[in-house]
């Protein structure tokens, strides 16, 4: 992606309780991004996917991702399984989870803190109905952190 420099917009870094404006010589949107990042309450990952398809790939089953942000990829290990990984590593597995099935039926997500690291975390899928573990079309997740 080519940097873009903003110069005239009414943009600025979030600092305590008081907003820093952009400097009258500009500042690029690559430092803009990385200094939001690093803030608590914005999503260090998301993902959007389809836990009932996908393809595998070096023996793994890999959901089709709709769209995500520092997810490397989602492997379905059996019915309502899944691990996602994450493209950058998170600095710590102290990270908040949250997610939420989209299928027409009644759905849970839920999550294993064992399963909780660096690079991935898994999250399972339940039917509401039976507390069945199954798989689900469309299923939303976001990670907020260090």
């Amino acid at each position: 992606m080519a940097d873009v420099t903003i110069s005239s917009l009414p943009l600025g870094i979030p600092s305590g309780n008081s907003i820093i404006p952009f400097s009258q010589g500009g500042q690029t949107y690559s430092t803009y991004i990385a200094q939001l990042s690093s803030l608590p309450f914005i999503p260090k990952a998301w993902v959007s996917f389809n836990g009932s398809s996908g393809t595998t790939v070096d023996s793994e089953f890999r959901c089709s991702i709709f769209d995500s942000y520092n997810i490397n990829k989602v492997v379905r290990t059996s019915t309502g399984v899944y691990f996602i990984y994450f493209a950058t590593l998170m600095n710590n597995s102290n990270y908040a989870i949250v997610g939420t099935p989209g299928d027409s039926v009644y759905r849970a997500v839920g999550l294993t803190k064992s399963t909780v690291t660096t690079t991935s975390f898994r999250i399972n899928t339940f039917d509401t109905g039976g507390y069945n573990q199954t798989n689900c079309g469309f299923i939303n997740v976001v990670i907020f952190g260090n």
